[in-house]
C-alpha cells in the first residue's frame, strides 16, 4: 500500500518518556544551540516543515522523545471554538495574501521532495550522522518511495511502548 505520513500522533500507555520519529513544531523543546545547527527553514509553509525538521535533526544525530501527559496542545481546528477564528486555509484569511496558501504549500511539498532526494545541501539539507535508511528502520516508513514497510512501527504504538528511551532505538 502506498501512503505518506501526515503525522497522525498515537498516544502510548507509557508513564515514561518514549522514543519517537515525528515532532510537532508547536510542542518542540530543546537547548537553544540546536537551532544554530539545524535552523528553521522558512521556505516551508505549513505542510513539510515538521517532517523536514525531524529528518534534518535525525540525520544529524538528534533523537525525538515524547513526554507523557504533556500539558500543551495545538488548537488545530475550529471544532467547538466559540470565537470562530479563521484558519490559514480559509478563503477570507487567504484573500489578501500576495501568494495564496495552496501555492505556498505546493512550494513546501516540492522543497520536502528536494530534501528527501538529497538536492538540498548545507544547513537546510540532511546531515551525515544517520541516514534515511536509519529513519526507515526506526519509523517503518520508506520516505523516499513514500511507502509503509513496517506497519507496526509506522502506524501503531506497540514498538515505541516497548522501547527504553535511554537506549538506542536503532539497536532493536
Amino acid at each position: 500500500k502506498d501512503r505518506f505520513s501526515r503525522q497522525i500522533g498515537l498516544r502510548t500507555n507509557k508513564n515514561d518518556i518514549s522514543h519517537g520519529f515525528l515532532l510537532a513544531a508547536g510542542r518542540f523543546f530543546s537547548e537553544g544551540d540546536l537551532i544554530k545547527e539545524v535552523p528553521y527553514d522558512y521556505r516551508y509553509y505549513f505542510y513539510g516543515e515538521e517532517i523536514s525538521l525531524m529528518l534534518r535533526l535525525f540525520t544529524r544525530g538528534y533523537s525525538a522523545f515524547h513526554i507523557p501527559d504533556l500539558p500543551v496542545y495545538h488548537l488545530y481546528n475550529n471544532d467547538g471554538v466559540k470565537n470562530n477564528r479563521l484558519l490559514h486555509w480559509d478563503p477570507k484569511e487567504d484573500e489578501n495574501r500576495a501568494i495564496k496558501w495552496r501555492e505556498l504549500e505546493s512550494n513546501g511539498i516540492k522543497r520536502l521532495s528536494d530534501l528527501i532526494n538529497g538536492e538540498i545541501n548545507g544547513k537546510f539539507g540532511l546531515g551525515n550522522i544517520r541516514s534515511l535508511d536509519d529513519f526507515e528502520r526506526l519509523s517503518g516508513m520508506d520516505i523516499i518511495n513514500k511507502a509503509i514497510l513496517n506497519e507496526e512501527r509506522a502506524v501503531t504504538k506497540n514498538f515505541f511502548e516497548e522501547l527504553d528511551w535511554r537506549k538506542n532505538p536503532l539497536s532493536n
